[in-house]
């Protein structure tokens, strides 16, 4: 039986991603396929096991790593703002990437197996152990310390927080870890091997294998499932990566050098 809300929240969503589409800030072809993607998040939604639900969720999750990275010749998202004291570092609206994972969280996010999560406050310490963890890490492969607050900076915590983090997380821990979790069953070591995945494939969404940051995007993405994962708590999966993300942004080198990028 359909979701009412989820549909409702489905269709403004594809209507958002046509309007976007008609100014030239999402490419066709994503427009077609959004509502492909919608369907294929439904049939995830209804946590039924075999053969075939494992192949619909595998071709659902391929469709929603094409949709956030495919990029036809030609083709830029609108650029926010130029950061030119970064070198020159600038920040795009990914719109096809947003719409993908808020469709995500529209479907999935009632959809995981229900349990007590953990209260507010020690899930909060939690989430900043976790980002002190990341940060910490991040200095131990070299990113050095430097505080700053660019001009428009405003633009990197909103398009950070409502795209970006939204995004990878509702894709991340709905999509990916939670239906790993169900598939192989929810004991100690199905967790940990769903963790292990996840963040694996964190890391090869984020960066090649040829260098210290792909170790860099392991840890993060071991430690925002882990904060997830210990407090059953979404929010504290995007207080984790978004803080990570705002720290990284405002007290260390930003973007990443490429001494980071290649061994």
């Amino acid at each position: 039986m359909l979701k009412q809300p989820s549909v409702i929240l489905s269709a403004g969503l594809i209507s958002i991603a046509a309007i976007i589409a008609f100014v030239n800030w999402l490419p066709l072809v994503l427009l077609m396929l959004l509502p492909l993607f919608a369907a294929g998040l439904y049939r995830v939604a209804q946590h039924k096991s075999g053969w075939l639900d494992g192949v619909l969720w595998v071709a659902t999750l391929l469709l929603g790593f094409f949709i956030a990275i495919y990029r036809p010749a030609g083709f830029s998202y609108p650029p926010i703002w130029q950061f030119e004291s970064l070198s020159n570092f600038t920040l795009y609206l990914n719109s096809a990437k947003a719409i993908g994972g808020y469709l995500v969280l529209v479907w999935l996010i009632r959809a995981r197996a229900q349990s007590p999560s953990l209260a507010l406050l020690p899930s909060l310490l939690i989430a900043c152990a976790g980002i002190a963890l990341v940060i910490s890490a991040g200095m131990g492969c070299g990113l050095a310390f430097a505080p700053k607050l660019p001009e428009g900076f405003v633009y990197f915590i909103l398009l950070n927080l409502l795209v970006t983090v939204v995004a990878e997380e509702a894709f991340f821990r709905l999509l990916l870890q939670n239906r790993l979790v169900h598939m192989m069953g929810n004991s100690r070591a199905a967790i940990l091997a769903a963790l292990g995945i996840t963040a694996l494939m964190f890391a090869l969404a984020h960066t090649t294998i040829i260098g210290p940051a792909f170790f860099l995007f392991l840890f993060a993405g071991f430690v925002y499932g882990l904060v997830y994962t210990i407090t059953k708590r979404f929010s504290m999966a995007l207080v984790v990566h978004f803080g990570t993300n705002l720290s990284h942004f405002l007290l260390l080198e930003y973007p990443l050098p490429a001494r980071l990028l290649n061994f």
